[in-house]
């Protein structure tokens, strides 16, 4: 069994419940094939998607379920843990977490990193590194002398910054990414669910980060 059938739901795509205008299905068309499926009025949803998730109850506003079946989801915690696992054997690979990455340095024969965690400073050496850091890539790459346009994270709006939260292990049987009017469900692995709710990403505040009793997780757990 390859990685891929371990961590990527290669043919659960995602779905949307809900009102999808005609632009917006055009421009997930361009990338991928949308199926469109109507629900009946008995609030019973299609065999296609009740088989991919049997809990899914759709309120009879929402009467539109588009999947689109070429997109793929990557659960990054089963593939990380497959790839660092004995049975790939890449016995050679380390892993460093909790670390942070002080200086890049561009050489002519590759690239170093300068690594500090817990007090203790390391050094990598590579022939190359991809930079993959979010919101912090900015000053990252700052020390390179590029200067690279992206949104401020500091700034506390919907467009800087927003919310996720992970449950516990739940008996749920979502194989697919679900996009619904108030709340976005992906699997995260071993029965966990990655949350996400948009509209409440005007209340986010990078310098008062949201705790899990707190009003927004709170609201998070009702639209569940």
């Amino acid at each position: 069994m390859s990685y891929k059938d371990i961590a990527v739901q290669r043919r659960s795509g995602s779905i949307n419940v809900g009102h999808l205008n005609g632009q917006r299905i055009k421009a997930r068309e361009s990338g991928s094939e949308a199926q469109g499926m109507e629900l009946s009025g008995r609030r019973e949803v299609s065999p296609f998607v009740q088989a991919r998730i049997p809990e899914l109850n759709v309120a009879p506003a929402n009467q539109n379920v588009w999947h689109f079946s070429s997109e793929g989801l990557v659960i990054p915690s089963i593939l990380l843990a497959y790839i660092f696992g004995p049975k790939l054997g890449l016995r050679k690979l380390s892993c460093s977490e909790h670390t942070q990455v002080t200086d890049v340095i561009e050489k002519a024969n590759g690239v170093s990193l300068h690594l500090s965690s817990n007090e203790k400073c390391e050094k990598w050496d590579g022939d190359f590194c991809i930079i993959a850091t979010g919101r912090w890539t900015p000053s990252l790459v700052a020390a390179l002398g590029v200067n690279l346009a992206m949104v401020d994270a500091h700034r506390k709006d919907k467009i800087a910054c927003g919310f996720l939260a992970v449950t516990d292990p739940q008996l749920v049987q979502l194989r697919a990414n679900l996009i619904s009017p108030l709340l976005n469900v992906r699997p995260e692995g071993y029965g966990r669910l990655l949350l996400q709710a948009p509209g409440l990403y005007d209340r986010a505040d990078p310098t008062q980060p949201a705790t899990a009793d707190g009003e927004v997780a709170h609201e998070i757990l009702h639209r569940v």
